[in-house]
């Protein structure tokens, strides 16, 4: 299974994977703008701006385990106030 080359509509967009490189081969998330997948240990993190171009490498033996996660910006109308810090 792999997911075709595509953009998010995140401000940021995370893969965490939860289990290690020796468990599956290949796999990981390609970037059109790098021309290679990125991929990183159990626990690490891959981040980026959910703009960019980008999909998932197939897996070519085993299985692998990753939480994606989508972070967006909330703005009030009319007002760009900070929150304020205690």
């Amino acid at each position: 299974v792999s997911l075709p080359l595509h953009s998010d509509q995140s401000e940021y967009s995370l893969t965490l994977p939860l289990n290690g490189s020796g468990e599956f081969s290949g796999g990981g998330t390609y970037f059109a703008g790098l021309g290679r997948a990125l991929n990183c240990c159990a626990g690490g993190l891959v981040t980026f701006p959910g703009h960019l171009t980008h999909g998932a490498c197939p897996i070519s033996s085993g299985v692998r385990y990753v939480i994606v996660a989508f972070m967006y910006e909330h703005r009030e109308e009319g007002g760009s106030e900070a929150i304020p810090q205690r």
